[in-house]
């Protein structure tokens, strides 16, 4: 019982010793985070879980308390549930257990569940994956997808931006026409891969997202790039 949340006790303790720190200073760090209710009883609480006469713990770790922890002690949520610091199989759901990435990866909705639930029919070598799964809903996952690779994008975009901005600094820095003429050229490359690949395919993304019955994010240089979609 409480499993996920003895994996949590552990690693926040781990986290809060890897920073130096009391559980009073642990405390105030969360309470400066506007979690009040997370004073130093309730961190000595949660480490040690309150163990009855058996040893088995009494006291679980809530959504809001990982989420609060995380934030305090600098570290994703995930990895206080799965850590990644050991190869060793971890609890990602009652009596169930995986590797530590893979667990991440189903927790992220990156990945479908590690493991075969019961009854949850033939098993195909192949592909590794059970008749179970074939029932799961794709709609989250496609949706998630969507959001990562609208993010890449994103960074792929602004990256291609630096890239253009510095190639025409150093065509104004070069000493000879030749050079200059170079850097241009790469400059305009740039630019035109930016508009012809990036931009292309973040289009047809956000147009992917809309369909989804997502709303894409929006600022100025992507209000422009909707409005070259003339097929919205």
């Amino acid at each position: 019982m409480h499993e996920l949340s003895e994996t949590v006790a552990q690693e926040v303790q781990r986290h809060r010793n890897r920073h130096g720190w009391t559980r009073k200073q642990l405390a105030e760090r969360c309470q400066e985070l506007g979690a009040d209710w997370l004073t130093f009883s309730a961190i000595t609480s949660i480490e040690t879980g309150r163990p009855d006469e058996t040893g088995r713990r009494r006291r679980g770790v809530t959504v809001d308390e990982l989420a609060v922890l995380a934030r305090a002690l600098l570290v994703p949520p995930v990895v206080l549930m799965f850590p990644l610091h050991t190869d060793a199989e971890v609890t990602w759901s009652p009596g169930a257990t995986a590797h530590p990435w893979h667990a991440i990866r189903w927790f992220s909705g990156e990945g479908r569940q590690p493991v075969k639930p019961r009854g949850g029919g033939e098993y195909d070598a192949a592909t590794g994956i059970h008749k179970w799964y074939e029932e799961e809903p794709k709609d989250n996952h496609e949706q998630l997808d969507l959001l990562r690779r609208h993010e890449r994008l994103i960074r792929a975009l602004t990256e291609s931006e630096q890239r253009a901005m510095n190639a025409h600094r150093f065509a104004e820095l070069a000493q000879s026409p030749e050079t200059r003429q170079a850097r241009l050229i790469e400059a305009d490359a740039e630019d035109l891969y930016r508009a012809q690949v990036i931009e292309r395919d973040l289009i047809n993304v956000r147009r992917a997202m809309r369909r989804a019955g997502l709303t894409p994010p929006t600022n100025d240089e992507l209000d422009q790039l909707d409005r070259k979609d003339t097929n919205r």
